[in-house]
Parts: structure tokens; C-alpha cells; sequence
């Protein structure tokens, strides 16, 4: 416990910082709910904060996770954000597999989008790096994700799933594509094709 300052340290120097995580989600860290003081405010992330305070802001006394790989980064947000069901399957996801962590979507301190702490919007975000499924979106007949009245992750659990394509499963464990497409659920004489393969 000596070795953690406390957030009210932390905005001495990190103003900008602190007021973007008093107003994001990650404040309710600071209400002492938490088990003790390596789980709330600023250190829950970056750490104990006493060595970088007094070595006078010495970077290599705190986590910066601009150091970090995609997947330490990760298991830093995982700590607490593994309890959640949408995200327990992260660390074996096809993401992280290729380097895409938490941070590269979500950010704490500069998120563009306050709704989940994006750094883009969807679709945009996704088709950043599955630039091959953009112009699907185009043909005549698509799910409209480009008009705005349906998002990847709707369909899609970008956290891993253990479903295809990391399909989201509906409440009955089918694949979510049954949720609006409710004549390809079945059971059909001749089962239809794309839901089986």
C-alpha cells in the first residue's frame, strides 16, 4: 500500500488525463469498492505510482502502455474487465492472435466515440484492418451497416466467441444470424447451407 499515491497525485501532473477518466466509466475504480488500492484510479492500470512520482515523472517507474505488446496491454484491461461474459474469451481470440489488443480499439484518455471508449466509430474501426469484407457492404444486397442501422459488433463479439467468424450466439445458443433471419432456423428436411457449413 506505500508504494500507491493515490489518483489526486496523479492529476497534478496528468490534468488532461484525469478529467477524460473522470468522465469516462473507469471513475467508479476510485469509489473504494474495489479490494484495495492496487485496484483503483489511475494505478489499477499504470500501477504504483510512488517511484515515478519521486524520481520526478521517470517514465520507466510507471506501466505506459505504449511499451507494452498487444497482449500485455490486454491482460492489464483483462484483470477486470475478465468478468464481463463478453470478454472471456479475448486471450484465445483471433485479434489478439494477430496483435490486435484492447488498446487498439479502445482507448481510456482519448476515446472519439464515449460509448464503449472507441477510437473510431463502427464500421470505419473495423473496416480498418477487414478492409476484404468493406465492399460486400456495397452490393445490392447487404445487411445495412453502412447506412448506420446495424454495427459489426451487433452480429459479431469482437472480444472472441466460440462460434464462426466470431458470431454472437442468441439466448437459445443458435448462431445470432436466426435472430433476424428466423426462416433459416429449422429444422428443414433440406437444412440451409450457409447456416450449416
Amino acid at each position: 500500500p506505500f508504494l500507491y499515491v493515490g489518483s489526486k497525485t496523479c492529476e497534478t501532473c496528468h490534468s488532461s488525463e484525469a478529467d477524460s477518466f473522470n468522465h469516462g466509466p473507469h471513475w467508479r475504480t476510485e469509489t473504494g469498492k474495489q479490494k484495495g488500492p492496487q485496484w483503483q484510479g489511475c494505478e489499477a492500470c499504470h500501477g504504483p505510482g510512488k517511484a515515478h512520482v519521486d524520481g520526478g515523472g521517470d517514465l520507466t517507474k510507471i506501466v505506459r502502455f505504449e511499451t507494452l505488446t498487444s497482449k500485455q496491454a490486454s491482460k492489464r484491461c483483462l484483470a477486470c474487465h475478465q468478468q464481463s461474459e463478453s470478454h472471456q474469451n479475448f486471450m484465445r481470440s483471433p485479434h489478439l492472435a494477430n496483435n490486435v489488443g484492447c488498446t487498439t480499439c479502445h482507448s481510456i484518455h482519448a476515446p472519439k466515440i464515449w460509448r464503449n471508449l472507441l477510437v473510431a466509430a463502427q464500421p470505419g474501426l473495423c473496416y480498418g484492418c477487414h478492409r476484404s469484407v468493406e465492399p460486400d457492404f456495397s452490393m445490392p444486397e447487404h445487411h445495412r451497416v453502412n447506412e448506420g442501422l446495424m454495427s459489426c459488433s451487433d452480429c459479431h463479439n469482437p472480444h472472441g466467441s466460440f462460434l464462426r467468424h466470431n458470431l454472437r450466439a442468441t439466448s437459445w445458443q443458435a448462431e445470432i444470424c436466426q435472430k433476424c433471419h428466423v426462416d433459416t432456423a429449422g429444422p428443414f428436411v433440406f437444412e440451409h447451407a450457409p447456416v450449416k457449413e
